[in-house]
């Protein structure tokens, strides 16, 4: 089975209403689908432009904006829900803050089907950033395999994709596409989590896709500013491209990145490829 996937370096915008959000969302998302992508995926914490169209004197205080968040978190899952089924894509929107049944906050993956579907990945291994400036705590350990019909999907999200472990697990349930979105402020930080994906890639022989935010936002004082770039990544092995790049963009050159992927040859690898590393591991 092959089909094209877009994964977004995603701008982070200020926008004036919800109406002006929605648009530039959908824009988004009518883009990827018109050049015949199936899978989109957009990065860690681009909701955060969500926190532009809050009160004054709510954007002067991190913790005030979060705690606002919640107001908006049903629309912001419709809306991703209703241009999923409009479009008749997959799509992971981008992660935002929730309260969880604990009230505590932690930091989630909506994933959206074309038939209406809803389901959520949290993050497991929150950053110093999260944990010490905006209160972020780990979520729910659980992790979700989202079942399509372009196969089983996973999700480790920025800093989980620097860890093996849950890749692993997911890769032995039987997904052969991981997402990897995050935000990262500095370009330190997203190599690190290009390196995770590139690993995870090779020790599972599977696909990784890495969405991430791009530029400044410096009337945020969450995201102000936002180093990164998109890439899919693959085993460097049989079929795939030899340094296992399936495609990289440019660096913090906002919109989106467009890939074919092949579940055939993930089946071939990881059966008769050079090395055997998923069936070892």
């Amino acid at each position: 089975m092959s089909f094209r996937i877009a994964t977004a370096q995603y701008p982070i915008q200020k926008h004036t209403d919800l109406a002006g959000w929605k648009d530039y969302v959908e824009s988004w998302v009518q883009e990827a689908t018109s050049n015949h992508a199936k899978l989109l995926v957009f990065p860690e914490f681009g909701s955060m432009e969500l926190f532009s169209v809050m009160p004054e004197k709510v954007q002067k205080s991190l913790s005030a904006q979060i705690k606002e968040m919640t107001k908006l978190h049903d629309e912001f899952v419709e809306t991703y829900q209703v241009l999923a089924q409009k479009y008749e894509c997959f799509l992971l929107a981008p992660s935002i803050v929730v309260l969880n049944e604990e009230k505590e906050t932690v930091n989630r993956a909506y994933f959206f089907g074309p038939s209406g579907g809803v389901s959520f990945q949290e993050k497991n291994h929150t950053s110093r950033l999260e944990n010490e400036k905006w209160g972020v705590v780990t979520g729910d350990a659980s992790l979700q395999v989202f079942e399509t019909g372009l196969g089983d999907i996973g999700v480790s999200m920025s800093d989980d994709v620097q860890f093996p472990t849950s890749a692993n697990k997911l890769a032995k349930e039987g997904i052969k596409i991981l997402l990897a979105p995050s935000y990262t402020k500095d370009l330190q930080g997203a190599h690190r989590v290009h390196i995770g994906a590139r690993a995870r890639a090779l020790e599972n022989q599977f696909y990784v896709i890495v969405s991430q935010t791009v530029g400044e936002a410096l009337w945020s004082l969450a995201v102000d500013r936002n180093n990164g770039f998109a890439a899919v990544y693959g085993p460097a092995d049989q079929g795939f491209p030899e340094d296992g790049i399936v495609a990289k963009g440019e660096v913090n050159e906002p919109g989106w990145l467009y890939a074919e992927l092949d579940l055939d040859k993930v089946d071939h690898v990881r059966s008769k490829g050079d090395t055997l590393n998923f069936k070892q591991s």
